[in-house]
């Protein structure tokens, strides 16, 4: 999906899993350009608890919802980032809702970055980026019904490079 200015994207997805801390989604420019900021977004369980981290140049700001969400039954997650005010919404299971004014835009250049234009994306599910897991664990659960909304395109689904499905 591409953030860009003045743009709303939200992505819905729904989980299970016995793991405590896993990783369940890394968003990221495929590439961006020299000297310029890469945003990230990190979805992940820490403790039982979902943790969304969006990471934009030296701004590194973590939103939390909820807890016990690694009993092996399903959860509901929506996260939505508005590029042009800022701001960051969670929620789980469409009770337990945050939202975060990202200082990355208030304080930073995060609005002037998201700003440039068309970005092409990587949105890794589970475990598939490298640079993603370097503080999680690959998921072990399973994940399904992933959604992307984007306020100029409507709802889209996107294209799908690799997959593996286990059968327990």
């Amino acid at each position: 999906p591409e953030w860009t200015h003045g743009r709303q994207v939200a992505l819905w997805f729904e989980f299970r899993t016995q793991r405590p801390s896993t990783f369940l989604l890394h968003h990221s420019p495929l590439q961006v350009e020299e000297g310029s900021a890469k945003p990230q977004l990190r979805v992940y369980l820490w403790n039982g608890q979902l943790n969304v981290t969006h990471h934009y140049a030296q701004y590194e700001e973590t939103v939390t919802v909820s807890k016990g969400l690694n009993h092996d039954t399903w959860h509901k997650v929506s996260l939505s980032l508005d590029a042009e005010s800022g701001e960051l919404g969670v929620s789980v299971d469409e009770r337990y809702n945050q939202t975060m004014g990202l200082l990355a835009f208030s304080e930073g250049t995060a609005r002037e970055g998201y700003r440039e234009g068309r970005v092409i994306s990587i949105v890794s599910v589970g475990g598939f980026s490298p640079e993603a897991l370097q503080e999680n664990t690959h998921f072990v659960g399973c994940i399904r019904e992933i959604h992307f909304h984007d306020t100029a395109m409507g709802q889209f689904t996107p294209q799908v490079f690799a997959q593996a499905e286990v059968e327990l």
